[in-house]
This record gives C-alpha cells, structure tokens and sequence, in this order.
C-alpha cells in the first residue's frame, strides 16, 4: 500500500510540475519573449532554427505527455519497469525545465 502511495505521488508531482511551468512558459512566450526564438538552441547555423515564440512551451508539453503515457504504463507493468519509468519521469521533467530556461536566458528578455 505503501509503495502504491510513493508511486503516484512522483507522477502527480511531475504532472504538477510540467502544468506549472506550462502555465509560466505560455505567459512567457506571450509577453516576455521577441517573436522568433531558437528553441533549438545551439549554435544558429540557418534560419532553419530559428522558430515562431509559440513553440516555446513544446518541450514542456512533450514531457507532459511522456509523464502521462508513463503513469498510465505504469500500472500494468513489473517493478523493474516501475522505477525506470519514475526515473524516466523525473528526468524528462526537469530537462524540460531547464531547456526553458536556457531558451529564456539566451534570447534574453524584454520588459512589457
């Protein structure tokens, strides 16, 4: 009973986690950000990169959905696959974060 309780509350923390900062990277990308952005954001080669401001909370939407898809595989699943897919979770979720933030502090902000 126990383990069922640790199990979903990394699930629903990471689910909390990738709505929060979908909420902040929407508002973001809709008043803080210039229109084009590289969400790639390595060196800039081409304009090939470079992408609209509203792509920027897709790193957050496809860790949400990899969060989702995980919690849902995880119920039918051995206990080895279980801790791959919190770990997986964790992962994917904070990854996102930071590549927001990475897109955020390389293109700089500008005041509304």
């Amino acid at each position: 009973m126990r383990k069922e309780v640790v199990k979903s509350s990394i699930y629903n923390l990471a689910v909390i986690i990738n709505i929060l900062g979908l909420v902040i990277s929407v508002i973001t990308a809709f008043f803080l950000l210039p229109p084009v952005i590289p969400l790639f954001y390595g060196n800039l080669q081409t304009t090939s990169q470079i992408t609209s401001r509203f792509l920027y909370p897709l790193p957050i939407v496809l860790s949400l959905g990899f969060s989702l898809i995980n919690k849902l595989v995880d119920k039918e699943t051995d206990l080895f696959l279980t801790s791959i897919c919190k770990t997986a979770t964790l992962i994917t979720t904070i990854f996102a974060i930071v590549t927001l933030i990475k897109i955020y502090l390389l293109v700089g902000y500008r005041l509304v």
